[in-house]
């Protein structure tokens, strides 16, 4: 073959080698690249083809060598494995509001935020508008200042018993008319942080010496009504727990600061008590006291002693202060607001779930400041004279204390818990025959009706009196503030008791089909000087029962 022919065969082979895939055998020394274009700075030599490109990214040995790695200026680049750039994230523009859409900007790399419109429901009795927290709502009142009273992150103050924390059940010592209504075990909120506040939470009012009103008060925040608004209304609204005395006793408020003074938009209504047996919603109009510095503030006093030992006083939550474009509320617990979606028209309607279906509540009727309530039928009342908390005060020589022997009076009580406590005219000692004043000692029993079923009173006695002309003594039934009849008085003899004597009354003739207050009254007079000292009265374990719903 000569030369010229042998080095057409050699192109010709290189030729056909070229049109194929180049593949190794086993036992070869080098593999082929994979990629690249020989000795390029991403594709390995020429001799071998390399290891492969990365895809264009450029070679690196510290971060900011990839600060140009793309033209994405919303990109950010490292140097990872290999000396090569890799993406790392992008520019992160969420700012945490609902109420925007979030971008960055392709050309700054800058966030932005594009607010979203409110969601018209074509409802002319809600305010559409956005809440950076969940996002568009639509509702009767908006909201421009909340609290929960999971933390007092916002600042409250409080005087004196107020405070902030966890809701916590008060068991009533069931001893005047708030029966088994203490203060509540959980929140209003739907969250779980059951927080409240709330005058001794858990706990009563002092009742033995009069406290000054006390507050609880917000920060300042601003509530003025914005210019799309200025037909509309500024409105405050709460969820009370409240059990409280009437005035004169107690004292209890809702004011908001107008900017130069305090407005009062509650105040507690004189009697009957107030005993919230559930949460009720509170809405007032405070739409002529808008101003930038709003505050709020809830009061409590004890006028005089006397109050109800087992009130409770307030417990708030979920304070609201918003805007509405139309009426919320009549001032009236027994009426519900509503509102015509179509003409925006509002109506106050009377409220007819008074009936809570369940057998051992009784449910009274609906009064417009105190609303409708479910009290637990009472199942036993009981008055040791243990500690303080059935008088209303004493008057002569009335006293509560240990039994002691003396001028015919008991050497023990008739209690078998061991405390000892009686009460009692100067116990262990004789009546002052040198007065003619009639000197009474009330007994709170219980908020009672025909739905208690049958009502049983019992208490104990140990009497040593003169006869009833010169030493009257009488146990009166009062009802709501009224004498019924008198259920005791001595005879014309001397009565001397030598031991604890049971008398026992029916109340259920007395009960009528609205709740109302029962009470006893003791009595004892010396109407001559003449008269012979003795012990007179001492009485224990005054005892209620009812036939609904006992254990």
């Amino acid at each position: 073959m000569s030369e010229k022919a042998t080095l057409a065969s050699l192109v010709g082979l290189l030729a056909t080698v070229g049109a194929c895939s180049l593949v190794n055998a086993p036992d070869d020394v080098l593999p082929p690249g994979s990629g690249g274009s020989g000795a390029s700075s991403t594709g390995g030599t020429a001799t071998t083809g390399g290891n492969g490109g990365s895809g264009g990214m450029p070679e690196c040995t510290t971060d900011p060598d990839c600060a140009n790695a793309d033209t994405d200026p919303c990109t950010i680049h490292i140097c990872g494995p290999n000396n090569t750039c890799v993406l790392d994230s992008t520019t992160d523009p969420n700012d945490d509001d609902a109420c925007t859409t979030d971008s960055c900007d392709p050309v700054t790399a800058q966030p932005v935020h594009e607010d979203i419109p409110p969601m018209d429901d074509n409802d002319a009795c809600t305010i559409d508008y956005c809440d950076p927290a969940v996002g568009p709502r639509n509702e009767l009142l908006a909201p421009i200042w909340e609290e929960d009273f999971s933390t007092n992150d916002f600042g409250w103050t409080l005087e004196g018993p107020w405070e902030i924390g966890p809701a916590i059940k008060g068991g009533t010592p069931v001893t005047s008319p708030f029966e088994k209504i203490g203060d509540p075990e959980l929140d209003h909120s739907a969250g779980d942080d059951n927080g409240v506040a709330g005058v001794v939470i858990g706990g009563y009012t002092d009742p033995t010496a009069a406290i000054p009103m006390q507050y609880l008060t917000s920060p300042e925040f601003d509530a003025t009504i914005p210019a799309q608004l200025q037909n509309g209304r500024l409105y405050l609204r709460f969820w009370r727990w409240l059990v409280a005395d009437y005035e004169p006793f107690m004292r209890h408020t809702v004011e908001v600061w107008d900017g130069s003074a305090w407005q009062v938009v509650f105040s507690l209504p004189n009697g009957p008590v107030i005993a919230d047996s559930d949460w009720k919603r509170m809405v007032y109009d405070i739409t002529p006291y808008a101003n930038a510095n709003m505050r709020l503030r809830f009061g409590h006093a004890v006028l005089q002693a006397g109050v109800y030992p087992d009130a409770g006083s307030w417990t708030i939550d979920d304070v609201a202060v918003g805007f509405a474009k139309v009426e919320l509320d009549d001032m009236n617990l027994c009426t519900d607001t509503v509102c015509d979606p179509v003409t925006g028209m509002v109506t106050h309607e009377p409220v007819v779930d008074i009936d809570d279906m369940d057998p051992c509540t009784f449910d009274t009727a609906c009064d417009p400041a105190r609303g409708v309530n479910h009290y637990d039928r009472l199942r036993k009342v009981v008055h040791d004279f243990s500690s303080a908390g059935s008088e209303t005060g004493f008057t002569g020589q009335w006293q509560r204390g240990p039994a002691m022997m003396g001028v015919g009076d008991p050497p023990d009580d008739n209690t078998d818990s061991g405390d000892n406590a009686i009460l009692g005219v100067n116990i262990g000692g004789a009546y002052n025959v040198n007065t003619s004043t009639a000197f009474t000692y009330s007994v709170n029993l219980a908020v009672l009706s025909t739905a208690d079923g049958t009502v049983n009173l019992t208490w104990q006695r140990w009497l040593n009196a003169g006869p009833s002309g010169e030493t009257p003594h009488r146990v009166e039934l009062w009802r709501g503030g009224t004498l019924l009849t008198t259920l005791f008085s001595n005879g014309g003899l001397a009565t001397m008791d030598n031991k604890w004597v049971e008398m026992a009354t029916d109340l259920t003739p007395f009960l009528t089909t609205n709740p109302q207050f029962f009470q006893l009254r003791y009595s004892y007079q010396v109407t001559t000087s003449a008269a012979t000292p003795r012990g007179g009265w001492n009485i224990d374990d005054v005892v209620v029962t009812t036939s609904a719903c006992l254990p």
